[in-house]
Parts: C-alpha cells; sequence; structure tokens
C-alpha cells in the first residue's frame, strides 16, 4: 500500500474515533460561522488530529477548518491533502448519522487517493491510483483497536472488497442526490433524466459518503448543480475514479479540475463510464 494512502487511512480512523465518541456521547458544542453554517468542536477536534498525523508527509495541508494558502502559493504546489474534517455537518448536527470525514491527495490538479469513512454507518472506503478503490463493510471497532499504521493497512487490504461490487443494471434508473442542497436546476435536472429513462428512483443521502455507495455499484449516477467546495469532493473523487465511474465537470464535460482560485466546483455529474 502507498504510504500516503496509509498514512490517509490512520489519520481517518484516529479522528472517525474522536467524532463518534463526540457525536455518541453529545458532548460536543454548536456554533455558526460568518456565512451561517454549522460548525462544532467535533469539526475543530477532527481537523487538529487529522493535520497532526498528516504533517509528517511534509505536504501542504488544505483543510476546510484552516487558513487557506493564497491561489499564488497553491498553485507552485505540486501536490497536497484536501480535507474535510466532518462533510455533513448538518447531517451531524440534525444526527441523521449521514456525516463523514473525507480526506484526499491532490496532484496535478487532480485527485489520485481518497479516504471517506462515515463513523455513524460504519463504513469506510479507500483508493488510490496503483490499486484502485475498496470498501471495508465490517465494524469499524475492530480498526479503531488496531495499534499501528502498518497493521491497519495490512488488515484493511485484506478484509475489503473491491470495488465496484456489483454495477446495478435494473430497469429503474436510480440517482443519488442531496438531502439538504438542491436548487431549481437539480430538480430539472431529476424532471429531464424520468423524461428519458421513464421509471427513475431517487435518493437523497447526505455528505459525500453518497460517492462510496455510487462507487459499491448500486447507482446509476449522482449529479448536482449546487457548487461544492474542493475539500467536499476530493476523497469521493478518487473512490469514485479508480472504481470505474466518470466524474466530469457538466460544462466542459470534462473531468473536473482543482485549479480554481476560489476552490469551488460549480457542478459536476459523476456516472458509470459505459453509460455514457
Amino acid at each position: 500500500m502507498d504510504i500516503n494512502l496509509q498514512k490517509a487511512l490512520w489519520a481517518a480512523l484516529q479522528a472517525a474515533k474522536k467524532v463518534k465518541h463526540l457525536y455518541d456521547s453529545q458532548t460536543y458544542t454548536i456554533s455558526q460561522k460568518q456565512d451561517t453554517s454549522y460548525l462544532t468542536s467535533a469539526d475543530l477536534a477532527s481537523h487538529f488530529c487529522i493535520s497532526e498525523i498528516l504533517s509528517s508527509t511534509q505536504l501542504p495541508i488544505v483543510s476546510e477548518e484552516s487558513e487557506f494558502a493564497s491561489y499564488e502559493e497553491r498553485k507552485t504546489w505540486k501536490s497536497y491533502w484536501c480535507i474535510d474534517p466532518i462533510d455533513g455537518t448538518l447531517e451531524f448536527v440534525n444526527r441523521t448519522d449521514e456525516y463523514c470525514i473525507s480526506i484526499g491527495l491532490i496532484e496535478e490538479n487532480t485527485s489520485v487517493l481518497g479516504v471517506l469513512i462515515a463513523p455513524s454507518l460504519n463504513k469506510l472506503y479507500f483508493a488510490e491510483k496503483s490499486i484502485g478503490s475498496f470498501v471495508y463493510n465490517d465494524d469499524l471497532e475492530q480498526l479503531y483497536s488496531i495499534e499501528t499504521e502498518e497493521e491497519v493497512a495490512t488488515y484493511l487490504l485484506q478484509h475489503s472488497l473491491k470495488l465496484p461490487i456489483n454495477k446495478t443494471r435494473n430497469d429503474v434508473y436510480t440517482l443519488l442526490g442531496s438531502r439538504s442542497f438542491r436548487n431549481e436546476k437539480d430538480e430539472a435536472y431529476l424532471q429531464k433524466v424520468e423524461s428519458e429513462k421513464g421509471t427513475i428512483a431517487f435518493f437523497p443521502i447526505g455528505s459525500a459518503i453518497k460517492l462510496g455507495f455510487l462507487s459499491e455499484g448500486n447507482f446509476h449516477e449522482y449529479t448536482r448543480f449546487h457548487s461544492v467546495h474542493i475539500w467536499d469532493i476530493a476523497g469521493g473523487h478518487a473512490i469514485a475514479k479508480y472504481a470505474g465511474l466518470i466524474v466530469k465537470d457538466m460544462i466542459t464535460q470534462q473531468e473536473i479540475t482543482y485549479d480554481c482560485e476560489d476552490m469551488l466546483i460549480p457542478n459536476y455529474t459523476v456516472k458509470w463510464n459505459d453509460l455514457l
């Protein structure tokens, strides 16, 4: 296993253990940022935990909960970590269980490594370009008790399933969508797909963990017209891509890129390559 993936998995697990404890005990605090979005003490605990572990790689880190380097500086980086300490903080606060921790590694403006872990859904996905994408479906508590990152890496390679597990090809076209963030364009797109496919099934799910669900092969696509920050998608991008999905910009019809000054990706679609 690539040493950076090993490090990212260890960081994600240590953060997940802390976040799950705060979530279950309901001992976290809640505040609001200037943009009125939620910030919890669990977000910060996860941020500091992941940042401390990944700092040993000596690669720059972009985190939702950190000070951001300027675009001019970021353009000079050959690679960097892009993390969301808790993606789906609204779901965390609303206690739907549909939140996750996301870690991605960006090289040459694309995601080449990803980890998504949803502590309350008991789901862990990981991917790296040399080995592909995997899901660990057993009890996460087993991983929390392992004492070294090398042992975690060995255990995961032995007990995880290569993605996709099975690609859905039934008569009903299945789409995933955001539980909390949808706009008129999203709704219009659903109507368009329904008119083309006949019968569709729509499943709203919170956070980037939906990209892991999609990568397992149980759904056909996820398309979003609401902008996301690069840390919202960096981890899931690699997992979807190396499972065989196309992650592309709806306007350019090219794979999404992280060379954006405002760190925003305006829209994207994720579909199986053989469905395009």
